[in-house]
């Protein structure tokens, strides 16, 4: 696990796919385990900043309803895409 791990960041920096690929191979499930690891950590800090913002424009006596408009507009920009990107089974 260890080897593949190290194949994958060392893919990563220098450039080479095929080396990095190579580390997917040999060990995918210690690798998305880890990923969803990452990505979790990243949502959680990505909550924090957006509470934080929301924190700084209520301090400043400003409306966060723009900042709730976008993220809702984001949202739904996602969801159409994904909607696309799955075929349908039926």
């Amino acid at each position: 696990m260890i080897l593949g791990v190290g194949a994958m960041v060392a893919g990563g920096r220098s450039g080479n796919n095929g080396m990095s690929q190579a580390g997917r191979r040999r060990h995918p499930g210690p690798s998305q385990a880890i990923q969803n690891s990452l990505f979790g950590y990243l949502r959680a800090q990505e909550d924090q900043a957006d509470r934080a913002g929301v924190k700084f424009l209520t301090a400043t006596n400003q409306s966060a309803k723009g900042m709730a408009e976008t993220f809702k507009r984001l949202a739904d920009q996602t969801l159409y895409q994904t909607q696309y990107m799955c075929p349908s089974t039926n």
